[in-house]
């Protein structure tokens, strides 16, 4: 009769908790309760460290409570720890019966993102959106961007309830919402949105980001040039999802947006602005960052040397051969090119997500082998690489853009 007791209390508490998501199971304690609010908490500001920490030290109270497992796998995930994040997955599956179908479609969601299914993802996150469009609507878009629905995606994202207490401190809602209006060519709503970002999230340097594109989009350089310099003193500063943030790094990225516009005059100017930033920095810091800005600036023996140096340091880093790679093919070194494709062809590592063979795509399109390019990008996509924003703005494809078989492989029916 206690034990009962306590349940019910318990549930009730919860029931009675604005703050709690209608998803979640009852909590089994008042204790599971207080650690449900707090994990919930910081993992809604994007805290996800600090959500795995909380989460643990709740599960010692209830260690088959399946929302705190539910949100520890999804924040390892985040930080980029896919076998830690599919781990904590693997403990959740004997509790499925116990489980809401909120949160058995979650599990199924989290792994098809682990694992790469984009085919699952898709499935589960529309079966999500049908339950709980208010809830898990952004959890929708992203699904659907990642795949190049754009339309899908704004839809979904545009239902969220961001009244709700988890999303009035989830600006990852805001970034990812900004990226469906330009993807959309919607410029106007995306300056707009990203000012409401701005008000609401003060010191998201990203909205920022979003706002000097769909300026960049209007054609309204004067205005993207006073934000640059209002972003040019702001310090270095880590990012909630793991990003190092800085005024160099959000320059280069206005830089190559403005590239993937056309507007190759604008580029060089700001690029400009992105290479001076980095020169004044102390050589030993931000190493990584200062070769991206030598890579997309074409400053392709800086970014050689400086790539090969940091392989030297981190030598199964893919993303540091990838770059030193295309690099290469840049230089005419095409031996040298060929030979990191190979290393990155013998990977067999778990949870890549195509990342090694989008690198060869890259590296394919980089030698001019515009056919080779597209069919390691379609195995990429296979292998679980995400499209969206960022492809679309990235560089390595410029050669492609006006090739159809590239452009009918970004379309939803052409993946």
């Amino acid at each position: 009769m206690a034990l009962l007791a306590e349940r019910v209390t318990a549930a009730t508490a919860a029931m009675l908790n604005p703050g709690i998501l209608p998803a979640w199971s009852s909590p089994p304690t008042l204790e599971a309760v207080t650690g449900l609010m707090a994990t919930q908490d910081v993992f809604c500001r994007l805290r996800w460290q600090d959500a795995i920490d909380q989460a643990h030290e709740a599960l010692e109270e209830a260690p088959d409570f399946p929302p705190l497992l539910l949100m520890a796998s999804i924040s390892h995930w985040n930080l980029y720890r896919p076998g830690e994040a599919d781990s904590i997955l693997a403990l959740i599956e004997p509790l499925r019966d116990q489980m809401t179908s909120d949160e058995r479609l979650l599990q199924e969601w989290t792994y098809g993102n682990i694992h790469g299914d984009h085919a699952q993802s898709t499935r589960v996150a529309e079966q999500l959106f049908r339950i709980r469009p208010d809830v898990w609507g952004f959890h929708a878009g992203v699904t659907a961007a990642s795949t190049n629905r754009f339309e899908d995606a704004l839809e979904r994202f545009l239902a969220t309830d961001t009244s709700s207490s988890c999303y009035r401190t989830f600006y990852q809602w805001w970034n990812e919402t900004a990226k469906a209006y330009h993807m959309l060519g919607r410029y106007e709503e995306e300056l707009e949105h990203a000012r409401r970002g701005l008000e609401r999230f003060p010191g998201f340097r990203w909205m920022f980001y979003a706002e000097m594109i769909a300026q960049a989009g209007l054609g309204r350089m004067d205005a993207v040039d006073s934000l640059l310099d209002l972003v040019a003193d702001l310090p270095v500063q880590p990012e909630a999802l793991g990003f190092l943030y800085s005024p160099g790094l959000q320059t280069l990225g206005v830089a190559i947006v403005l590239k993937a516009m056309g507007r190759l005059q604008d580029y060089e100017r700001v690029m400009d602005r992105a290479l001076d930033w980095f020169a004044a920095q102390p050589s030993d810091e931000l190493r990584m960052e200062r070769g991206q800005a030598f890579y997309y600036a074409e400053r392709w023996s800086d970014a050689d040397t400086l790539f090969a140096a940091l392989i030297e340091a981190q030598p199964n880093n893919i993303s540091h051969r990838g770059h030193r790679g295309v690099a290469l093919a840049h230089l005419g070194r095409r031996e040298e090119a060929l030979e990191v494709d190979r290393w990155l062809a013998e990977l067999e590592w778990p949870y890549m997500q195509g990342a090694h063979t989008r690198w060869r795509a890259a590296i394919a399109a980089a030698l001019g082998d515009r056919i080779g390019a597209v069919q390691l990008l379609q195995q990429a996509y296979q292998e679980g690489m995400r499209l969206g924003f960022f492809h679309y703005r990235d560089p390595e494809w410029e050669s492609l853009r006006d090739y159809r078989a590239y452009q009918e492989l970004l379309t939803p029916e052409g993946i």
